[in-house]
């Protein structure tokens, strides 16, 4: 089918033999090399992360399909018995997740000193939503909360506009503790849910023990009727949100981990003192609803002031990040996110980054994996294997029958682009974490034995002195189990500052051998030979 296909398109002789996952491939570098992503201020680790984003768009775009599959797989019949569900986003399952990033990238964006400047480059459409952040896995990378609100702010706003009912966006305003603009929102719904959401949020005083129950007795009405988004809005409607049962929506039902995550967060930073939700001038007390974002002609809400998430505040750098979560996050990373990615080294490094745990993740990134928050197996081969080619027969990534792994041509190409982006990052963000010299040369071995197992050697022997040339300052440093303070690499006790260590046979193909220097002597100090300790004819001794 491979060769039908590129004889149809009248393509040259070097590239008639490659299979139609690698020629989509092919296309996707040619376009990015054509139109190269803009990357102004951008540090390295967050230029990777925007060539992961741009391959994934280009994958996209490409509309790439099997040529072997004709006709789509029909869908399986419905029991009538089955009610209907919402169509929401919020409830789409796992089975049919949209694509992702790949996880290399997630934990360069992570440890990049250019957050926001990333932000601006990832952002080509014109709004967020949550397809978008999650597709990018935004709430794994993003350290900043106040742009993390932002942009649930924004993907409310979207929302609104594309539903036109603000059940289905009152999620992404509670999370946020802005109840003003949530109650402005519902005053513009003209359905018959918006005035019974607008009643509801304005007679009940959620921090009572009646709003409490009237919150919770309507998130089980809309559990049973599997409308599981705005279940979780009303259990966190109260005040203080029932956490536990909105998460456990989200991740059990919902099956969407970056959302339980995404939720725990702005929770945590903007609904974790009282008085944390934003209540403006009002009608009808406290609990009215705000008239700021009523404007225009006929009466109808605008949507406030339009959300910037693209300020040239400085950011703060990775070695200044101080992880602060809450419980509920932490039982999120370690009950949920961990055991999730056992065969995953790059995301489980992110988890336990997230954790405040730097030498763990460094483990996972030579070949530890932890089965749960304190288990760990060690697997040092799995570093020395690169990921498998492009080719139609290459399907064993995970182990499973194509089918079984991809329900579409686009997923299987962006699933194999990813593990060889993972593989290619990992030197990178090993230079990033301040480890030891003998760990970050584990790396570096492992991943040029790798490539000289597929036959690529100048790469695997140019590789090498990227980890002995560092920068001296930052293999000095690193950090503590514990936390802040960092130590001095290991170094045998025998081998002084001073000492000059020869350089790597790599380090120049151009550059003569540097000769040593003599050292002066002092006046009456003779060299002694190298050969003292054999057996010569002893000097003369002059006789005074």
């Amino acid at each position: 089918a491979s060769k039908d296909l590129s004889d149809d398109l009248g393509l040259p002789d070097p590239i008639k033999n490659l299979s139609p996952d690698e020629l989509c491939f092919l296309w996707v570098i040619g376009e990015l090399c054509s139109k190269p992503p803009i990357s102004y201020k951008l540090d390295r680790l967050a230029e990777m992360m925007l060539l992961s984003v741009e391959i994934l768009r280009q994958v996209k775009e490409s509309k790439y399909e099997d040529p072997a599959r004709t006709s789509p797989i029909a869908p399986s019949p419905r029991s009538f018995l089955v009610k209907s569900v919402s169509s929401s986003v919020l409830d789409v399952p796992k089975s049919t997740k949209l694509l992702t990033i790949a996880s290399g990238a997630c934990l360069a964006a992570l440890l990049s000193d250019s957050q926001s400047h990333l932000l601006k480059a990832c952002k080509k459409e014109s709004h967020w939503t949550w397809d978008i952040a999650r597709s990018l896995r935004i709430p794994f990378w993003l350290r900043s909360d106040d742009a993390l609100k932002s942009i649930s702010e924004e993907i409310a706003q979207t929302k609104y506009k594309e539903s036109m009912d603000v059940v289905e966006c009152a999620l992404f305003y509670v999370i946020t503790g802005n109840m003003r603009m949530l109650k402005t929102v519902a005053a513009a719904d003209r359905k018959t849910s918006g005035r019974t959401f607008l009643q509801f949020v304005t007679k009940y005083n959620f921090s009572s023990q009646r709003g409490r129950m009237a919150a919770e007795k309507n998130a089980f009405s809309l559990l049973r009727k599997r409308k599981y988004g705005a279940a979780a809005a009303f259990f966190l409607l109260a005040e203080p949100p029932m956490m536990k049962s909105a998460l456990n929506i989200i991740v059990t039902k919902m099956e969407d981990l970056s959302l339980a995550l995404f939720v725990a967060r702005l929770i945590k930073a903007n609904r974790s003192s009282p008085g944390a939700i934003n209540n403006d001038l009002t009608i009808g007390g406290s609990n009215g609803f705000s008239l700021r974002g009523f404007g225009g002609g006929g009466g109808f809400a605008t949507m406030g002031q339009s959300v910037d998430i693209e300020n040239d505040e400085p950011d703060t750098k990775y070695c200044d990040w101080k992880p602060e979560l809450s419980i509920f996050c932490k039982d999120l990373f370690q009950s949920h996110a961990i055991p999730d990615h056992v065969s995953d080294p790059c995301l489980q490094c992110v988890d336990l980054l997230w954790l405040d745990r730097p030498n763990d993740a460094a483990m996972c990134l030579v070949g530890t994996s932890f089965t749960d928050a304190t288990k760990s197996t060690t697997a040092h081969k799995s570093c020395e294997t690169m990921p498998l080619s492009f080719s139609n027969d290459a399907c064993e990534l995970l182990n499973e029958t194509p089918m079984e792994l991809y329900t579409t041509a686009t997923a299987r190409v962006v699933s194999k682009t990813n593990a060889i982006f993972d593989f290619a990052v990992r030197p990178f963000v090993v230079q990033k974490l301040h480890l030891p010299r003998q760990v970050k040369w584990f790396a570096s071995l492992s991943a040029s034995r790798a490539l000289y197992r597929r036959g690529i050697e100048l790469p695997s022997m140019v590789m090498l002195p990227a980890i002995d040339t560092d920068d001296e300052k930052e293999n000095s440093k690193f950090e503590d189990q514990s936390g802040d303070q960092k130590s001095t690499p290991l170094m045998p006790n025998n081998v002084s500052e001073n000492t000059d260590t020869s350089s790597s046979i790599f380090d120049s193909f151009d550059a003569p051998p540097q000769k040593p220097k003599a050292h002066a002597l002092t006046s009456g100090q003779t060299q002694s030979p190298i050969f003292d300790s054999f057996h010569v004819p002893p000097q003369n001794l002059k006789v005074p």
